[in-house]
């Protein structure tokens, strides 16, 4: 593919923050995963990426009877949405108007999407774009031409009776897809119901937009980009005119690329013309996608701690065990060390910093599973010790044990009832505690250094620090 019919990258930035609802809708809410009550403005105030891939589990979930997010006051489960000035917020499924919170009555902009979505449904745009991808597939020697079909109906096998009319399906090498356009907003749980369907049928989902919304995203995009492994496809007069040249289905594909800039990790929105046989489609989680969005992210973050051919993370997890073991020169070796480390941020002038190195010990037992800076052997141990010094660092200790896929230690009947003791009194303490306001203080100096050592529990560290707003 010529190089130059792709556009310039946009420029780099932080990856986009949610705007939040600051009261009003369901102000608080419960994690069922975790038992952890959280404010919602707090912990609604994440990257674009994270409400999104919540937004998309939520549906799941709530589909299945199993809602991870509850409403603290009223146990009925919610769901994300957005309201007409695009702010997140939780709202109730279901009300009976028994709840202190008033989530119905009013259209989201979710709402005006999806009416809009309806009302296209069989519009002009629409039948044309059925045309534009039918005619690309056809030039595609790779699909069976006999399975090329529009709007036709595809029973379910694996539950008799259930079925869909995706826009557009057809076989590739024994895998049948189904191509929904998306002109506008459709509701995101009928988004989700459809992907299941075909995901249980041994299909796959592919979407396609008429074009690609950089400068001006609608949530209908980003509720397809962020579970996509951040890339979305178009199809338009061009691009079926080059799957004739090609003779091999050519779309546009748009897709946030990270990259690096110094101690920063940042996003850039890319545009290129893609074939098929470069895309990676991954049945088992239903996405198809030409750059490796997650794989990338992660290697920068990996990239973001080595100094000098050493992970930053070794050097810690050394000090912290000279810590353990009560070195006499425990305060000189992280003097040492600090002095090799990004002087871009802050560091705690002692092994103290308001609770940073126990935060950061929690982080490290979290991700290697068994307890670093403590000479515990099990790492609920760790947990214990950790809210019974620091009880404010609850929510940061919770989100590292899920980042790392360790909250099932909380639900072990060998400690579960002896950690909701202790958990609930670190949350009465958090509160009570006068020191707590004067611990959170100070480790916000340190945000930027946490967030740099720490990236999988960004979300953790906001919601620690959210608490000097209700201490």
């Amino acid at each position: 593919m010529d190089p130059s019919l792709n556009p310039i990258p946009s420029p780099a930035r932080p990856p986009a923050i949610g705007e939040v609802v600051e009261e009003g809708f369901v102000e608080e809410i419960r994690d069922d995963r975790t038992g952890e009550i959280h404010q919602s403005s707090a912990f609604l105030r994440q990257e674009l990426r994270g409400l999104n891939l919540l937004r998309a589990e939520q549906e799941d979930l709530l589909r299945a009877g199993t809602p991870r997010f509850r409403c603290s006051c009223c146990e009925v489960g919610v769901t994300l949405r957005l309201s007409k000035l695009r702010r997140w917020h939780f709202r109730h499924i279901e009300e009976d108007g028994s709840c202190r919170y008033k989530t119905k009555g009013t259209l989201s902009q979710d709402d005006f999407d999806a009416r809009r979505y309806n009302g296209q449904k069989e519009s002009p745009q629409h039948i044309r774009m059925k045309g534009l991808i039918r005619d690309s597939l056809h030039a595609d020697g790779s699909f069976d031409s006999e399975s090329i079909l529009e709007e036709v109906r595809w029973r379910g096998q694996v539950k008799p009776g259930t079925w869909k009319i995706p826009d557009i399906q057809a076989i590739r090498n024994g895998t049948r897809i189904a191509f929904e356009i998306q002109l506008s907003s459709t509701y995101v749980n009928v988004m989700r119901e459809r992907r299941m369907f075909y995901l249980a049928e041994g299909g796959l989902l592919f979407w396609v937009l008429t074009r690609l919304h950089e400068g001006d995203r609608r949530q209908f995009q980003d509720d397809i980009l962020y579970p996509n492994n951040c890339n979305v496809f178009a199809i338009d007069e061009e691009t079926k005119a080059l799957s004739w040249t090609n003779a091999e289905l050519t779309m546009r594909c748009g897709y946030l690329e990270p990259v690096r800039e110094g101690w920063e990790l940042r996003e850039r929105w890319c545009e290129r013309l893609v074939t098929l046989s470069e895309l990676t489609l991954d049945l088992k989680n239903q996405r198809v996608f030409y750059f490796d969005y997650e794989k990338s992210r992660a290697e920068i973050e990996d990239s973001l701690r080595i100094l000098d051919g050493a992970n930053v993370l070794d050097g810690f997890t050394a000090l912290l065990q000279a810590k353990a073991n009560q070195e006499t020169d425990q305060l000189d070796k992280w003097r040492s060390f600090k002095h090799t480390l990004p002087q871009v941020f802050k560091w705690p002038f002692d092994l103290y910093g308001g609770g940073f190195f126990v935060a950061l010990d929690i982080y490290l037992s979290a991700r290697s599973g068994h307890p670093v800076g403590w000479n515990y052997q099990a790492l609920i141990q760790s947990a214990h010790r950790c809210v019974d010094i620091h009880p404010e660092l609850l929510p940061f200790l919770e989100d590292c044990f899920r980042a790392f896929g360790r909250s099932a230690i909380f639900s072990d009947k060998r400690y579960a009832e002896k950690w909701e003791k202790k958990r609930a009194k670190a949350v009465a303490e958090a509160i009570a505690k006068p020191e707590t306001k004067v611990h959170l203080a100070r480790l916000r100096h340190y945000q930027p250094a946490m967030e740099w050592l720490m990236p999988e529990a960004r979300r953790g560290i906001a919601l620690t620090l959210a608490q000097l707003d209700s201490v």
